[in-house]
């Protein structure tokens, strides 16, 4: 797992953390290597559900490109 050119404090939220959504900042991507093709739904699920929870209205796209799954903010 990889995160580019994002901030290094962390606000803790409600639940386990698993995947650092809170530091995508617009304009960069989170970079999330995968092992199987089911990581990808359990990937973007958690993204969902993270948006969802903390009521979020970030524009972002997702992309696999091989081995590694992209999670890009945009606003």
């Amino acid at each position: 797992m990889e995160i580019v050119n994002t901030p290094t404090n962390i606000k803790k939220g409600k639940g386990r953390v698993k995947y650092p959504f809170a530091q995508i900042t617009p304009g960069k991507s989170l970079i999330i290597k995968i092992n199987k093709y089911e990581d990808i739904g359990r990937i973007k699920s958690a993204f969902y559900q993270y948006r969802k929870n903390n009521k979020l209205n970030w524009e972002f796209s997702t992309m696999v490109n091989g081995n590694e799954i992209y999670i890009n903010r945009f606003k």
